[in-house]
């Protein structure tokens, strides 16, 4: 699920599985369809093995998943946070 909280929307997506190639496609519909004039996107994510650079480097041709990539600013929440 993607969450914007200053606006209140809210983007899902379901997938039979949480995987590496899931979060790279669904990345990439961030920037392609849902964001496609923006030029940076912000993402706060937990710090889950799947939600790693490499996943899109393992699903999308290098040239592509640098394009993603350049469009988007990881900040994961600590492992042990609270809060």
């Amino acid at each position: 699920m993607l969450f914007e909280p200053l606006t209140g929307k809210r983007h899902i997506q379901l997938t039979s599985q949480h995987a590496m190639k899931e979060f790279a496609h669904c990345m990439k519909w961030l920037v392609d369809e849902v964001y496609p004039e923006a030029e940076i996107i912000h993402l706060v994510l937990v710090n889950l093995a799947t939600h790693k650079v490499a996943a899109l480097y393992e699903v999308f041709p290098p040239a592509e998943a640098r394009w993603i990539l350049k469009k988007l600013t990881f900040h994961y929440i600590p492992k042990h946070g609270s809060g």
